[in-house]
């Protein structure tokens, strides 16, 4: 990307972006974090092709914090997903970064490996089916409870249940989706929102609808908070 078609994407997120950060934030062609901040800006904005170039200038180069790397490998996977529907290469790079993320000698501190593959689920889906997406996740799950691993606050559990929970949701199993959203829950949040979780199970009765919703909302709400996860 040229300097002058940086500025040129600047323009359109400071004028026409969902969120319109100050110039000061993205504005510098020549400065690594301006150009993150700006691919994720635009991919905000499905602006996934000039998002994938930018993230790749920076990939290119040196980048120190490993934490950041996987985050940047799981936008590159996620950009060519919704860019070019190329899923060998979106999974190359979501793959990638749910290996470094689980690679203890790789140095990161990285407590939200089940949203990368959660990534991966939903791309699987779409391209070699729900069944084959469904027994990925039914055989993490499992992984988790056989190594003991079925802590409050694990991302796998978390991501697994709420995929599921949209599965189910899709094929019209309403009730069976609500029931995978209380388990999410139970993997994500603290004793006083489960409270909030059973009075919307309590007070909506029969509309399932709008139990799911609430639900819904509520739990993605509260999984994008930092320090929600261990694992």
């Amino acid at each position: 990307m040229t300097r002058e078609e940086y500025e040129g994407w600047v323009e359109f997120i400071v004028k026409h972006g969902k969120v319109k950060p100050p110039q000061n934030l993205i504005g510098d062609f020549d400065n690594p974090e301006h150009r993150i901040m700006l691919a994720r800006l635009l991919e905000q904005n499905g602006q996934y092709i000039p998002a994938i170039c930018l993230l790749n200038s920076v990939m290119n180069a040196s980048i120190e914090d490993i934490n950041q790397k996987i985050w940047l490998l799981v936008e590159l996977g996620i950009c060519y997903w919704m860019g070019h529907k190329d899923a060998c290469k979106a999974l190359e790079y979501i793959d990638t970064a749910l290996y470094l993320a689980e690679d203890e000698e790789s140095g990161a501190h990285f407590f939200r490996k089940g949203q990368i593959w959660y990534n991966r689920l939903k791309i699987i889906c779409e391209v070699e089916g729900e069944e084959k997406a469904e027994k990925e996740c039914d055989q993490k799950i499992m992984s988790q409870f056989l190594m003991q691993r079925d802590c409050r606050h694990n991302s796998y559990l978390y991501y697994g249940y709420l995929f599921k929970a949209e599965q189910k949701k899709n094929q019209g199993k309403i009730k069976n989706a609500i029931s995978y959203l209380k388990n999410a829950a139970e993997h994500g949040l603290n004793n006083e929102l489960m409270d909030n979780i059973y009075g919307i199970l309590f007070n909506n009765g029969n509309d399932l609808e709008k139990t799911y919703e609430e639900l819904y909302s509520l739990i993605d709400s509260v999984a994008r908070l930092p320090g929600t996860f261990d694992i």
